[in-house]
């Protein structure tokens, strides 16, 4: 029997071992009774001297090691691998059902838009596999493509982002006043113990920072931090006014009441504004880009509710007609609150049942899942040029894009590794 050698000849490259299959071969051919390698090998080596039989053999078989090495493909453990071609697939405008998506063991923590460059877009994925890590990636296509751009330990975050210089980026560590910190882009980072959640959007050397500590200010790009609550043990979430950069709204608890805190002169005085009492995780903050006496907050699961403030916080009222009861029910570790960056009266939800939008200020939402599958929507971002592009990540199945304002949604991760779910222990 002669062992068949197909699987080399296929290779482009033939070299040594295609000699070697030849030998063999006509070994068989005309010795149709020898039956081992070690006489078919004799054969090939029949003209050689006696003394460097012994040596060539040992000369080929590193020649083949050498060579299967080369032609193995190995996958990186971290890889660059940024297109930017528009020749590539990708389901824009095809709706699809949600048998039609693979659950993930990855878990979309974040999406940004680069703020002067709306093409470009940054993901921090929770892997939840058997080594568990955050991965990186970025998009220069408008999420057409991804690839991975940095490999990190294992903790749930959100990105920050400098307006000025976007290739600063800040990762927050999951609910902690600490995190990473890049200035290339998000090749390479170093560890902070505080890093900001906002950056005053008229000057970029002033930062707030939330976490388990308290609230923080820097007014120095980060060098150095000043608590500047120091009667809450905790604050979660920080919403700035881009009109008004003085005005904050900050979700506290602890030392103090629990409540939404108003601040009118850049942090230095804090009044409670809305009252929560019980323990509540997050509450999602939005300020009115265009107007900022408008202020949103959307509570968890206790409080059922998304309120609105037309006054600058003195008086509340809720805004939730159209709105199922499972929205009021959520996990509020999942609830985003997101303006029409031009358009203000358009204002986007996303949370576990889905994403919805209202264009009367929030006076009456409109569920928008057309080609968008159910999850917890972790994150939820708008193209500040043009903000019928909105993405929004879900949590086990990716990131989903819309063209046409969430009238109806694709699927937008080619190049974010994915495979079947398997339930985290």
């Amino acid at each position: 029997m002669v062992a068949s050698l197909a699987p080399f000849s296929e290779r482009k490259s033939v070299g040594i071992i295609g000699i070697i299959g030849s030998g063999v071969l006509e070994a068989g051919k005309k010795n149709a009774d020898y039956k081992s390698y070690p006489f078919c090998l004799s054969f090939i080596f029949s003209e050689l001297n006696m003394r460097f039989r012994v040596i060539s053999l040992f000369c080929i078989t590193v020649l083949l090691i050498v060579f299967c090495i080369q032609n193995i493909s190995f996958t990186p453990k971290t890889t660059t691998n940024i297109t930017n071609t528009d020749d590539l697939f990708v389901n824009e405008s095809i709706s699809y059902t949600e048998s039609d998506v693979s659950p993930c063991i990855r878990r979309i923590s974040d999406v940004k838009i680069d703020p002067n460059q709306p093409d470009i877009l940054y993901s921090n994925v929770y892997d939840e596999s058997t080594i568990r890590k955050n991965v990186i990636y970025k998009s220069i296509d408008a999420g057409k493509n991804w690839g991975k751009i940095s490999i990190l330990p294992p903790v749930y975050g959100k990105f920050t982002l400098n307006t000025k210089d976007s290739k600063v980026l800040y990762l927050i560590w999951g609910n902690s006043s600490g995190g990473i910190k890049s200035m290339d882009g998000g090749i390479t980072w170093n560890e902070l113990l505080t890093v900001p959640k906002i950056i005053n959007p008229q000057s970029e050397e002033i930062m707030y920072s939330t976490g388990t500590g308290g609230l923080f200010k820097s007014i120095n790009g980060g060098i150095s931090w000043t608590d500047i609550k120091e009667d809450s043990s905790e604050c979660r979430t920080i919403a700035i006014a881009y009109q008004s950069p003085q005005t904050l709204y900050t979700h506290c608890r602890g030392k103090a009441p629990s409540g939404i805190y108003k601040s009118s002169n850049s942090g230095e005085d804090w009044e409670i504004v809305l009252p929560i009492d019980g323990i509540i995780n997050n509450v999602a903050l939005a300020i009115d880009p265009q107007n900022s006496e408008i202020v949103y907050a959307g509570t968890g699961p206790q409080f059922r509710s998304v309120y609105r403030s037309i006054d600058s916080g003195k008086h509340w009222d809720t805004v939730k007609n159209g709105l199922p009861q499972d929205i009021l029910s959520m996990n509020e570790y999942s609830m985003r609150l997101e303006f029409n960056p031009i358009n203000s009266n358009i204002i986007y939800i996303g949370t576990n049942p889905g994403v919805f939008k209202s264009i009367d200020s929030g006076m009456n939402w409109q569920r928008m899942n057309i080609g968008l599958p159910g999850g917890d929507v972790t994150a939820l971002a708008i193209n500040p040029n043009d903000p019928d592009i909105i993405y929004v990540g879900i949590a086990y199945l990716g990131i989903i894009k819309s063209i046409d304002g969430g009238e109806t949604w694709g699927l937008s991760s080619d190049g974010i590794d994915c495979g079947p779910y398997i339930a985290p222990i």
